[in-house]
């Protein structure tokens, strides 16, 4: 007799919902500016406040995004 864990259908309910999460290019680019202006903080330091912000701003931004679109059964529904 096999027992099944409750711990695996979990993860595979997560991992679909991550599968299919889509990033747009936009929070790549993003991100890409970010980085950069975390290396220009190296040599100016109010620089790393502002890429803090950035990273901050994309996280809440990723964050609701998710949430509009995972949160409720039918919270956005669409045809093609």
């Amino acid at each position: 007799m096999r027992v099944k864990c409750e711990t695996s259908n979990v993860k595979r309910e997560s991992f679909k919902v991550i599968r299919t999460f889509y990033l747009n290019r936009i929070v790549y680019y993003l991100l890409g500016g970010a980085a950069v202006v975390f290396l220009l903080s190296y040599f100016l330091p109010s620089f790393f406040q502002v890429a803090v912000l950035m990273i901050v701003l994309l996280l809440i931004a990723v964050i609701v995004d998710a949430v509009l679109l995972f949160g409720k059964k039918a919270a956005i529904d669409a045809e093609r």
